[in-house]
């Protein structure tokens, strides 16, 4: 059977959504489009074919596949952040620890007759 629309020269092939014939081509489908998701499926399947109530066909196939299971993972839990040291966590007075910087500026030689600053 075939389904005529508005758009002259396009006829799909009606297919039945209970049929084994439907579940396969949709797999197939399915898989030529990299494992695109119920959309992809379903527009792919929209150039040649018309399937009552694809978009349910197309996820209980979809649910039933185990190349697409593998796909279907759920993300890693969040971790736990770990313990700040101690000298982040106690209260202190302002410049209670302190750094200094004892390399200072490089000189760098950039050519025979000028060098030039860098700090780092």
């Amino acid at each position: 059977m075939t389904c005529h629309g508005r758009i002259q020269g396009q006829t799909p092939v009606y297919l039945l959504n209970s049929s084994r014939f439907t579940e396969k081509l949709i797999q197939q489908v399915h898989h030529q489009m990299l494992h695109g998701g119920v959309g992809l499926t379903m527009a792919a399947m929209h150039e040649k074919y018309w399937v009552p109530r694809l978009c349910s066909v197309v996820k209980s196939v979809q649910s039933k596949y185990f190349g697409c299971k593998r796909f279907c993972t759920t993300p890693a839990a969040i971790p736990v952040p770990g313990q700040l040291s101690e000298d982040w966590t106690t209260v202190g007075t302002a410049f209670e620890v302190m750094g200094t910087d004892f390399a200072g500026p490089i000189k760098c030689k950039i050519d025979k007759k000028r060098k030039e600053r860098l700090t780092c």
